[in-house]
């Protein structure tokens, strides 16, 4: 492991943090504080410890009886504020799925789980790929576009109208929706609640439709769903309503865009792909761990937990950093390269890990090569044509921005 002389910043909850350099960061928590006490800031007035290794990251997130989600999972999320709540709307009541341990998490985990499992998921490829083929022939070789807004943003939300029975006509409200539930997670971020109020209100009329009318889609799934005998809540519905959408369009979106941006910025790489497109599958396992769309995960210890000569006291909030995790010189070579053929890139922390594995990694790899598969076939020679966006974020990896020039 390299040796660290010079203490650098670590500031994981400073969106700042993540728009510079993180080699020397991460090089020097892996080295000499692998389990690091962050002392209290204005913009997070606690000490929490970040743990950084990859397998100390893992240990947090798969030990709920050492540390727990439900005390939160994330440094901030604004609608837990019940001052900024509209009164009497029990809407907002509800636990998060998110926020649950086993055996409640399990429960709720199972509703779901069976729709989203690899089999099921792969028998989704056809109608997949037809909208990803419907979004590129919509551009023209030579032109200039931006590349979030053509492919990135609009296929998983497509996906997601097509999985949840909405229709597309609904795109920008979700976009937005989503956007404001995913700026609610940052430090001073604006509230979500107004968002909210109008994603449940639509959420309500679509489930009802679905109590009169059942479909084939996830929203009926929700209405006929028994947990221990037991209906579902209304809230409870409408909870899962809005992860679904929420988690499904921007966390795929931000793979499929920083993803897209990898290969721009590693050129040989991008002609490794276009010379084998059977490495697809492969580049799509570097991209998730090379991006690393979500950055971390939270957790509060429940018990006193010795880790590394450092004790985390029962209450401590602790940061699981999958930036950190994904850097890891132990567990991958010569990590800050990106390497669409990397044997071990499966290894990576990009869907969490333990009872939290995200319930969507098998859509989220399903699009996500499905859409360089397309695009290899039909714009091999993209590059890039404009200065990269990205948003700034404590929480997501997030290129909002991409113009590329498609070329056959």
């Amino acid at each position: 492991m390299t040796q660290i002389s010079a203490r650098p910043r670590v500031a994981p909850e400073d969106p700042s943090f993540f728009t510079g350099d993180l080699r020397e960061a991460v090089r020097w928590l892996h080295a000499e504080e692998p389990v690091h006490l962050r002392d209290p800031r204005p913009a997070y007035p606690r000490e929490f410890w970040v743990v950084s290794r990859m397998e100390d990251v893992r240990r947090v997130l798969r030990s709920p009886a050492e540390f727990t989600s439900t005390q939160g999972t994330l440094l901030a999320f604004r609608s837990a504020d019940p001052e900024e709540l509209p009164k009497d709307d029990s809407r907002f009541l509800t636990q998060h799925v998110m926020w649950m341990d086993p055996p409640d998490h399990s429960r709720h985990r199972k509703l779901i789980s069976p729709h989203l499992a690899m089999k099921q998921v792969n028998s989704f490829e056809p109608w997949i790929r037809d909208i990803v083929r419907e979004r590129l022939a919509a551009a023209g070789d030579g032109q200039v576009v931006d590349f979030v807004q053509l492919i990135a943003a609009a296929v998983p939300c497509y996906v997601m109208c097509e999985l949840l029975g909405a229709d597309r006509r609904h795109e920008q409200k979700f976009h937005e929706w989503t956007h404001a539930v995913f700026m609610g997670t940052e430090i001073g971020g604006e509230s979500p609640v107004p968002a909210m109020v109008e994603m449940y209100d639509f959420f309500e009329e679509r489930l009802e439709e679905r109590r009169q009318s059942p479909g084939r889609d996830l929203l009926t799934t929700l209405v006929q769903a028994q947990l221990d005998g037991d209906s579902l809540t209304p809230a409870e519905e409408l909870m899962w309503s809005w992860t679904l959408l929420s988690a499904g369009n921007h966390t795929t979106r931000d793979l499929i865009a920083g993803g897209m941006l990898a290969l721009l910025e590693n050129p040989a790489e991008f002609d490794r792909l276009r010379a084998d497109h059977s490495l697809v599958r492969d580049a799509v396992e570097e991209m998730l761990r090379y991006v690393s769309v979500a950055r971390y995960n939270m957790r509060t210890a429940l018990t006193d937990v010795e880790l590394h000569g450092q004790v985390i006291k029962a209450g401590d909030p602790v940061y699981a950093a999958y930036w950190a995790a994904n850097r890891d010189e132990s567990v991958f070579d010569d990590p800050y390269r990106f390497d669409v053929a990397r044997p071990n890139a499966r290894e990576h922390m990009a869907f969490g890990y333990g009872p939290h594995l995200c319930i969507g990694a098998q859509l989220a790899r399903l699009e996500t090569r499905i859409v360089f598969e397309e695009l290899l076939d039909r714009f091999p020679r993209t590059e890039l044509a404009g200065e990269p966006e990205k948003m700034d974020s404590v929480m997501v990896n997030c290129v909002s921005g991409l113009p590329v020039r498609l070329r056959a």
